[in-house]
């Protein structure tokens, strides 16, 4: 049983399109992010809790000792960097509390601990990028579920065009077409580090797949 499925790849590779074509009994489905963002429908008070919450477990204790430690050497510093960094905490709470209540459950998101990673990546400069993506899974890549990642390896240009033709509203769309496509050929190459990257953990991990999808 797949517990937690997450589609990634580049702006336009057609990530929540696929998600949506998704028609698997006991499935729960969380498309554009609204597996990260669940807590922005709650107070203060209960987003405090979930992060708390772990803390009281040897192994809550473990994960947030690594996420400092993750802070303090990257200089993860920004607002925005530390956001994304707690939101993939939230979904690692989130997804191991589910789990234990629904055995038998999938969860399936196109915004998941990848996709936030290459986020705090485009958002960190002088970053070495494989030594984060090291540190990062070592947090978030669990043993409690069965982890499926679906890399979405679509042509730089087809992203492009379908970007524009869907009129997405993103920061890369500000420059020129030049501009664009570089900023898309960089974050494909934080993708294909990672995909390398789950690769060698499926290798030793069971519970831990990587499957490449065109588009």
């Amino acid at each position: 049983m797949i517990n937690y499925i997450e589609y990634f790849g580049l702006p336009g590779s057609g990530k929540t399109t696929l998600l949506y074509n998704r028609t698997e009994k006991n499935s729960v489905y969380f498309p554009n992010g609204d597996s990260i963002d669940f807590h922005e429908h709650h107070s203060k008070i209960l987003k405090l809790y979930l992060c708390l919450s772990g803390l009281f477990t040897k192994k809550g204790f473990l994960i947030s000792y690594r996420i400092v430690k993750c802070i303090v050497k990257h200089k993860l510093i920004k607002k925005q960097q530390l956001d994304l960094l707690i939101g993939a905490y939230q979904l690692y709470l989130y997804m191991c509390a589910q789990v234990k209540r629904y055995d038998n459950r999938t969860f399936v998101t196109d915004m998941g601990f990848i996709q936030i990673g290459v986020s705090i990546i485009k958002r960190t400069q002088e970053i070495n990028v494989e030594e984060f993506i090291s540190n990062y899974t070592n947090i978030f890549f669990s043993n409690d579920y069965y982890s499926q990642f679906i890399y979405i390896n679509t042509n730089i240009e087809k992203c492009y065009k379908r970007i524009i033709s869907r009129g997405k509203q993103l920061s890369i769309m500000n420059g020129s077409y030049e501009q664009i496509i570089n900023s898309l050929k960089n974050e494909k190459v934080y993708f294909d580090i990672w995909s390398k990257n789950i690769r060698k953990l499926s290798n030793n991990n069971k519970n831990i797949n990587l499957e490449y999808l065109k588009n």
